[in-house]
């Protein structure tokens, strides 16, 4: 039996998060993909792609080697309407609190002096970028100082990665230009062995990148994240049970693997689900057991998105 003093407490949602990467319940792939990325992220000048279903856990796998191997890194999300300039202008603006924490340093080097300088240039020029006005005056879209070499160089002074999330929503006559900037990224690597481009998307988007551009062919590392066994969704069950201090049933533990689908996603819901029927909101003080009535029901209306039809009764001990 855990106490409340044998560890943290956890809020629920801090413990099941299906709409989010799971940081606290994060449980590791197996050895073989965990590899993968990790000597994608270590090789010098590899750019990576890294697919699969939605809710297979691509961000989560992602995320959790990146805090093992980068200080931080910078996330940039698509949407249709998202071109290549205007990720280029939001990987930019979240570069600022990166440089502007290092103006209370006393002593600089001539070399950061530069880079400190090259960076307030190119914020001037997306001020002036994003408040243009309706003036006869006209304004680049891009003003030239916002470029990939630019931008990958800043990257590389701070030891950053890009993150680029839903590849696949960019319009097809955007891939092509962000191809070759994981291009420059690549050629960067020269200076800057650790500043890199990774993009994550759905089934059967990876490999656009290589067929827009057939010189990134041995230079992208393609990375599958496939659905999970039953067996490690179990293990994310077990995880949030040693979190929460509660107790599934094997048989709710087998149903909810099974129902899962190989999705992490679809089990971290269906675990949230039960713990808020039964008002379970935090780590408990005493070990709760999560009981069936009936399991009869828990069947086929997890395909169309019905409620789980199955009742969870509390036993304190």
């Amino acid at each position: 039996m855990q106490s409340i003093e044998d560890s943290r407490i956890f809020s629920v949602n801090q413990v099941f998060t299906p709409t989010s990467p799971a940081i606290v319940c994060y449980v590791p792939r197996g050895e073989r993909i965990n590899d993968r990325v990790v000597d994608a992220l270590n090789t010098p000048g590899k750019q990576i792609v890294v697919y699969g279903h939605s809710g297979s856990g691509k961000t989560t796998l992602l995320l959790n080697k990146l805090r093992e191997l980068y200080a931080d890194h910078l996330t940039s999300r698509c949407m249709k309407s998202t071109t290549v300039d205007s990720l280029l202008i939001d990987a930019f603006s979240q570069l600022a609190p990166f440089y502007e924490t290092e103006k209370s340093s006393a002593t600089k080097t001539g070399k950061e002096m530069a880079i400190e300088s090259t960076f307030q240039t190119i914020k001037s020029g997306m001020k002036i970028t994003e408040h243009s006005d309706d003036s006869s005056k006209q304004v680049r879209l891009l003003p030239p100082q916002l470029n990939a070499q630019n931008l990958a160089n800043l990257l590389g002074v701070k030891d950053l990665c890009w993150v680029i999330e839903d590849f696949h929503k960019v319009d097809e006559a955007e891939k092509p230009k962000l191809s070759q900037i994981m291009k420059i990224f690549m050629d960067c690597a020269v200076n800057h062995q650790r500043v890199k481009i990774i993009t994550l998307g759905a089934v059967q988007t990876a490999r656009q990148v290589v067929e827009y551009d057939d010189e990134m062919r041995n230079r992208i590392s393609e990375i599958e994240v496939q659905l999970m066994k039953e067996e490690e969704i179990t293990e994310i069950i077990n995880t949030g049970e040693k979190l929460l201090n509660i107790e599934f049933t094997p048989n709710i533990k087998k149903l909810i693997a099974k129902y899962s689908c190989g999705l992490p996603a679809v089990c971290h819901q269906l675990c949230l689900n039960a713990c808020n029927t039964q008002g379970i909101n935090r780590t408990a003080p005493s070990l709760v057991k999560i009981k069936t009535r009936q399991c009869g029901g828990l069947l086929g209306p997890m395909q169309k998105n019905r409620r789980i039809p199955f009742v969870v009764v509390l036993k304190r001990h």
